[in-house]
């Protein structure tokens, strides 16, 4: 690894442009590295450190006598990655919400569909969706079954298999995601 560059942080505090693209130059490519190791994506790990620099040139003037710059980059590309991640798990559950929430649309679809077609269909369908129901690991076929079955709410699911209602959400939507593929297994 290089050696730390000698960075003058007053000229930093008073938006010296020079100053700061030699610490930019200096930096980059490290604070890039330091960021791919939360983010394993070398492109996100690039936007990552440019926004390091840039919330570094926004709070320069509010750098204290003694600040260290370099582990202040770090700090901020961390905080900035955690923020990423956070971003992607929130993305990714609000993926995962709609994706059932499609399955139960589509299955009252198929419910409120032509009735004659339906009774035709109807004798085949349940008796997929039972076998997938049965194929379902212990947990998840009894949170299911508790659920669509009983009409029970997943805070009473919760209550009464000792879990959290998160674990119930969780059963729930593997459940669906079972059920989808058997179901449409082409799809």
């Amino acid at each position: 690894m290089r050696e730390s560059l000698c960075i003058d942080l007053e000229m930093i505090r008073r938006g010296d442009e020079n100053t700061f693209e030699r610490l930019f130059h200096g930096y980059f490519e490290r604070i890039c590295y330091f960021a791919r190791d939360y983010v394993c994506d070398w492109e996100v790990a690039r936007e990552l450190a440019q926004e390091t620099f840039a919330k570094l040139w926004e709070i320069r003037a509010s750098l204290e006598d003694g600040s260290d710059i370099p582990a202040l980059l770090y700090t901020i590309t961390r905080n900035n990655a955690l923020n990423y991640l956070k971003h992607l798990t929130i993305r990714e559950k609000y993926r995962n919400h709609s994706e059932t929430k499609h399955v139960e649309l589509q299955l009252n679809l198929m419910a409120l569909s032509d009735l004659q077609v339906e009774e035709i269909f109807r004798h085949d369908l349940q008796k997929v969706i039972d076998e997938a129901v049965d194929d379902l690991p212990e947990k998840c076929k009894e949170t299911f079954v508790m659920s669509r079955n009983f009409d029970m709410s997943y805070k009473e699911i919760a209550a009464q298999l000792n879990i959290s209602v998160k674990t119930v959400e969780n059963h729930i939507s593997e459940a669906l995601k079972r059920l989808r593929v058997k179901i449409n297994p082409d799809r």
